[in-house]
């Protein structure tokens, strides 16, 4: 069972003194640079390599989480494409189609491969709450206990979808076992109905522990806490500028319910060095971008969006490197939003080469592997890049060594269209994993700015990896392409070359000779 400790509050009101966005820039903020300190922009530079590790996270689990989510599907502009999906309850979630796409990871395959969360998004709550002020299901449209029921049967897992705060419908509620009314911790602010709360208020951490509770009895294993801030950028001012006392909250109800749950928080928070640190202490993943889906179209996502995706995680990756380097690791995976690679480019939206690209994105980054797309309808490229002996094996080694950006020729860490990636090497076994792509011309947000087109030439040695022999590393290493199975040596005095066309990445195992 994941092991979990409670966070001391008392720092929580020193934290107003580190806030990295005033009110007024919160307010006004429409993109992400307005946010101003929020997503700071890695120093670059050639440096030893320095081997990233995550650890046991704030909740109690060693790898990020694996499975699949509601909101891909529910973002169509027709949900009906999706055959058994019921799109006449609103908005779209109903027992029988959320059951229907789960017990795909039911059978051998996923199962092996540890695919085990089912994750309701927006829409399974209601808008009124219980007589405790508390949220629960939208029984017009699901019933969640007979839901978690069957997950649980088929050796699955439980995940819903919350803001913070609550439904502004709590006013006048008792909370559990206090005579403190829900209203009395409202600060003043709302949007659409949802009241936000003020975290300095007597009885807050009661409130949601008797949440937090009550989603236990339900058999949740999962809680997605999305719109926290500061961070969650495009919020046109409707939210309050800094709700992170929700991910404590939230992280000390769990400790308290005795039932093991993840923590991922979404949809963008700040992350620097104030805060990537911060939500170390209480969250288990944290959302390195926006979401990756397309809205109101009938295709899941496009290149572009995946290219912001890959520049993201570059930039959060080297300031978790520059923390752990400075003697303070951060234990988080990131999220880089559900995984659309199980469907072809009819319903995905991307080529064959650009789902093994964003494939071999995702699991280098040790993110969560929460899948979207329609799971009734996984190809035979889906099957490979999800249940794989070398997927399997890839994954968890990922798990516990994320990778980080070496460019070829140099060594250095700026994003580039031809790069290369690295991860470990294992202090146990010795072996990495490198990840060399071509992202294809620049479409605006990768980071690059260059456009270079056809086939290209992405050359990397063993010195640019920091696989030298001055620091112990060995003298030469066998490529396994991982998704191929061909492979070939490569020592310290050569380099290794990929051919690869616009949006064309390459997965390889090294592992040293002897």
């Amino acid at each position: 069972m994941p092991s979990r400790s409670k966070l001391s509050l008392t720092a929580l009101a020193a934290l107003a003194s580190l806030v990295a966005v005033t009110s007024a820039q919160c307010v006004e903020a429409s993109t992400d640079t307005d946010l101003s300190g929020c997503y700071p922009t890695p120093q670059t530079g050639v440096e030893p390599l320095t081997v990233l590790t995550i650890g046991t996270t704030a909740n109690g689990y060693a790898t990020s989480a694996r499975g699949w989510n509601t909101w891909s599907i529910q973002s169509l502009a027709d949900p009906n494409i999706v055959p058994g999906w019921d799109a006449t309850t609103a908005p779209y979630l109903d027992d029988a189609s959320i059951l229907s796409q789960c017990s795909v990871l039911a059978t051998t395959p996923f199962q092996a491969a540890k695919f085990t969360l089912c994750s309701l998004d927006g829409g399974w709550s209601a808008t009124e709450v219980n007589s405790d002020g508390l949220i629960v299901p939208n029984t017009k449209i699901l019933n969640i206990t007979a839901i978690s029921d069957v997950l649980h049967a088929d050796g699955l897992l439980l995940g819903v979808y919350v803001h913070p705060g609550v439904p502004c419908s709590a006013n006048g509620k008792l909370i559990p076992g206090t005579d403190i009314y829900a209203n009395t911790l409202f600060s003043g602010q709302e949007d659409q109905s949802q009241c936000y709360f003020n975290y300095s208020a007597p009885g807050i951490q009661e409130w949601h522990n008797a949440q937090v509770a009550l989603w236990a009895s339900y058999g949740v294993d999962m809680i997605k806490l999305d719109f926290i801030t500061p961070g969650s950028p495009l919020n046109d001012g409707a939210l309050p500028c800094d709700m992170s006392a929700a991910s404590t909250m939230y992280h000390n109800a769990i400790a308290a319910s005795g039932r093991p749950m993840r923590l991922d928080l979404s949809w963008k928070p700040c992350r620097n060095t104030t805060w990537l640190p911060f939500w170390g202490q209480s969250a288990d993943a944290i959302r390195t971008d926006n979401d990756i889906n397309l809205y109101y179209t009938n295709t899941f996502t496009d290149w572009q969006i995946l290219q912001q995706a890959f520049e993201n995680y570059r930039q959060y990756i080297l300031l978790q490197r520059a923390e752990q380097i400075a003697g303070h690791p951060i234990v988080l995976h990131p999220d880089m939003d559900n995984l659309l690679v199980a469907n072809n480019a009819t319903l995905s939206g991307i080529t064959d080469d650009m789902r093994v690209t964003t494939m071999n994105m995702f699991l280098g980054a040790s993110a969560n592997l929460v899948l979207g797309g329609d799971l009734n309808n996984v190809d035979t490229l889906g099957l490979q890049l999800l249940t794989s002996s070398g997927s399997k094996l890839a994954a968890n080694f990922f798990a516990e060594y994320p990778m980080q950006p070496r460019n070829p020729g140099t060594g250095d860490v700026l994003p580039l269209q031809l790069q290369a990636w690295i991860a470990g090497p294992s202090a146990a076994t010795g072996e990495a994993y490198v990840v060399v792509a071509n992202y294809g011309p620049d479409q605006g947000k990768g980071g690059y700015g260059t456009a270079l087109e056809g086939v290209q030439a992405v050359t990397v040695s063993l010195s640019d990896l920091g696989l030298t022999t001055a620091a112990g590393y060995a003298a030469s290493y066998t490529w396994r392409d991982v998704w191929n199975g061909n492979g070939t040596s490569v020592s310290a005095t050569d380099s290794f070359t990929a051919y690869l066309n616009a949006t064309q990445s390459s997965l390889f195992l090294l592992a040293p000779v002897s």
